[in-house]
């Protein structure tokens, strides 16, 4: 059986912590803000920047349950491109 990269695994969690009605987002953003700001940084643009570019392409897939998702993240790409990366 092929290992699981940490990348699956870290989707994994993150899929199972929201998909749970007891998820509190205020707990999740504070304790995202108590990280190093280094890290924070890395955070914002590896990963929630570069998922925004991604749901946002024309390439992703998408249908009425992410929809919107699809539809904001192709309005902010034009906003990430004037000034990140």
């Amino acid at each position: 059986m092929a290992e699981i990269s940490r990348e699956e695994r870290m989707v994994k969690t993150i899929s199972d912590a929201v998909n749970n009605f007891g998820f509190d987002v205020d707990k999740f953003l504070n304790a995202m803000g108590r990280e190093h700001r280094y890290l924070q940084n890395l955070f914002f643009l590896d990963i929630v920047c570069e998922f925004i570019r991604y749901a946002g392409s024309d390439d992703y897939g998408y249908d009425g349950r992410n929809e919107y998702t699809h539809e904001m993240c192709k309005r902010l790409i034009p906003v990430l491109n004037e000034g990140v990366r």
